[in-house]
């Protein structure tokens, strides 16, 4: 019984040490995880995450094997070392039956940082668009709030839309090269803004 009890303990041992290895054929910042039914996962922290702008992060899956989603966001310098990774994985077979639905996500920058967002909306129907002078109104972007390209052609009022104003401290987009359209003045018809007519 002593015996097989130390063998027990030295195979155990042996594993574990296994686990614990990283794969000299396996270089690209991939390792496994045991707790996940085997499943192969991405390690972010090899990546860089650094940006500038919004523009400078793409979204990745670092359990591309399991169900689960792009929840992270790495430098676009990064994502052909992240795909030579995931293309160095070889998943278990079968693979889980899922069909996960995943939440929508995009790429953004804060404080210098890649990072996953979810979208923000906003249209001119959020906000009031009484009164009485054009000097109450003011034209705002609608859309995807940290899109790249933020033209201000909706009229709303000014007052409403100064107090409910969506921050935009988890993104930064890059506007250099957006062309927004030509609008007429802003004006006040019969109470509600609107462009002059």
């Amino acid at each position: 019984m002593k015996t097989s009890a130390l063998m027990m303990v030295v195979l155990l041992g042996f594993g574990c040490g296994d686990d614990e290895k990283k794969s000299n054929t396996n270089p690209n910042n991939v390792t496994n995880n045991s707790t996940n039914n085997g499943t192969n996962t991405i390690d972010i922290s090899d990546y860089d995450q650094s940006c500038e702008f919004d523009s400078n992060c793409v979204l990745v899956n670092l359990e591309p094997c399991g169900c689960s989603c792009a929840s992270k966001a790495i430098n676009t310098s990064d994502e052909a070392a992240y795909n030579t990774a995931v293309q160095a994985i070889t998943c278990e077979e079968p693979g889980p039956l899922c069909d996960p639905f995943c939440e929508e996500r995009l790429p953004a920058c804060a404080e210098s940082e890649c990072y996953a967002r979810t979208p923000q909306i906003i249209t001119a129907d959020d906000f009031d668009k009484s009164c009485e002078s054009a000097e109450d109104c003011m034209f705002i972007a609608t859309g995807e709030i940290c899109s790249a390209c933020q033209c201000a052609t909706e009229p709303v009022n000014r007052v409403d839309y100064e107090a409910k104003r969506p921050g935009l401290s988890w993104c930064r987009p890059d506007s250099s090269l957006c062309s927004c359209p030509n609008i007429l003045p802003i004006a006040c018809n019969n109470g509600i803004c609107g462009v002059s007519e």
